[in-house]
């Protein structure tokens, strides 16, 4: 099964769906807990700088600058081990203790301009670090700054949004994974049902889906889809029983009035009573031939003909086409140049693509003048073939051109020259539609482009026509 197929089924695109709907919701867990965690680290360091704070104003270090500074620099030296990193400055902004290669002097600059007679929280960004502190305004007119490095405690507790995303992404295949079975069993029936429709279309009226008795959608789809084949079927089956009567009760009588004219025509030696019998007799021939066409049009149209689709050379169509209109095409002085390629070969029914082609020929010799040139030509687009019948007519006025592939729709019916009962083109699109194609006409000035379409479905092997 294509896998294009399974990926643009509705099933796996509603897993798709999900998938990135949790691949959102992973990204967006990410960067909030990734806040989250920065705003309780600073709430909890903030309340750590707020302990010491109150711890050194209750031993009045805040009173002179240099107190603090003497104090600090005695409890550094017997607590290598914490993390505190601060500064003190006198009132002429000398730092008095601190450690200048973790921040330079003018790096602290900031400090001296947060409010006297408050407390201002201030951070520092680097390459290495990141300091959350707070500056304290002292009471001789110096400061004190009081941090932390947040960085390490940051890094240490970024696993945890990380953990976060990489379960709702192992959650986002685990969806996708699911859902590909699901999709493929969905795909399945769903090609099932497109087969049993294709097969009924070329013919097999017999074709039913078989679902194993699922009562999900596909499965009441499965069973309104036979309903639909059943009942198509019995109508046609009606249709062509009233078809068989039909034919039965006028041709009888009519070959049998045809036989009884050829008869008394024996009896007869007046010449213009033979000749009207004659014509009698070619018009009974017309209706019989226009019985059968309009007959041959139905059970195009409907169905009721199998598709037997086979491999066909162009060149030998066309070939056995132009050999049928030979005497034809030579009584009209027509040329007739035909184009294919050799070896090109497309899938159809050989009896009413040759029947199709004939007609679209056979108009062309109609309304061609004589000495003009009549051009077949034969073009492939990857699963799709054309056949062209070009010819130097006068073409078709182009309001006509939607209605001329009506049934009895002719373009010039007060020439009674050219025989015809306005069938052939509505045949020639009913094979084409068939074949899952369609008819195109366009003027090429001078003259008419006739196109007939079929798409190129390869059915079991059977020998090249």
């Amino acid at each position: 099964m294509s896998v294009r197929l399974i990926i643009h089924s509705s099933s796996f695109r509603q897993a798709t769906y999900v998938a990135f709907f949790c691949l959102i919701l992973s990204s967006a867990s990410i960067f909030l807990s990734d806040y989250f965690l920065k705003e309780i680290m600073h709430t909890h360091l903030k309340d750590m700088i707020l302990d010491d704070i109150k711890n050194k104003s209750a031993l009045n270090l805040f009173d002179d600058s240099s107190q603090l500074a003497v104090y600090l620099k005695t409890q550094k030296q017997a607590n290598q081990h914490d993390e505190l990193i601060s500064y003190t400055f006198d009132h002429q902004r000398r730092l008095l203790q601190g450690d200048i290669s973790i921040l330079s002097e003018k790096e602290l600059a900031p400090i001296f301009h947060s409010p006297s007679h408050h407390l201002t929280e201030i951070m520092f960004h680097q390459s290495d670090r990141e300091l959350f502190g707070m500056a304290v305004p002292l009471a001789d007119g110096g400061y004190y700054y009081a941090s932390y490095d947040i960085q390490p405690m940051l890094n240490s507790t970024r696993i945890i949004p990380l953990m976060t995303g990489a379960v709702l992404f192992a959650v986002l295949l685990s969806i996708l994974l699911v859902s590909l079975p699901f999709s493929i069993k969905n795909m399945t029936r769903v090609n099932r049902i497109s087969q049993v429709m294709r097969e009924y279309a070329d013919g097999h009226h017999l074709a039913r889906v078989v679902d194993n008795g699922y009562n999900d959608e596909f499965g009441r789809l499965s069973h309104e889809t036979n309903t639909l084949l059943a009942r198509t079927h019995m109508l046609m089956e009606q249709v062509r029983t009233v078809n068989s009567h039909i034919a039965h009760e006028l041709k009888t009588p009519l070959t049998r009035v045809k036989h009884r004219l050829i008869n008394t025509a024996t009896y007869i030696d007046n010449d213009e009573a033979l000749h009207e019998l004659d014509e009698a007799a070619s018009e009974i021939d017309r209706i019989l031939y226009l019985f059968r066409a309009i007959m041959q049009l139905t059970e195009v149209e409907n169905g009721l003909l199998s598709l037997r689709r086979e491999p066909v050379c162009a060149v030998r169509l066309l070939e056995e086409v132009s050999e049928y209109y030979e005497p034809l095409l030579e009584q009209n002085q027509i040329e007739l140049k035909l184009s294919a390629q050799k070896r090109q070969t497309f899938h159809a029914d050989y009896a009413l693509i040759f029947q199709a082609v004939a007609n679209l020929l056979d108009n062309a010799i109609k309304y061609a003048p004589e000495s003009s040139v009549i051009e077949m030509r034969v073009e492939q687009y990857q699963d799709t073939t054309c056949i062209h019948v070009i010819d130097q007519g006068p073409g078709i006025p182009p309001d006509k051109i939607p209605t001329v592939i009506e049934r009895f729709q002719r373009i010039n019916t007060h020439d009674t020259s050219v025989k015809g009962f306005g069938l052939g083109l509505p045949f020639v699109q009913a094979v084409a539609e068939r074949h899952q194609g369609s008819l195109s006409l366009a003027n090429s000035h001078p003259g008419l482009r006739v196109s007939i379409s079929c798409r190129d479905v390869v059915p079991a092997t059977s020998p090249i026509l």
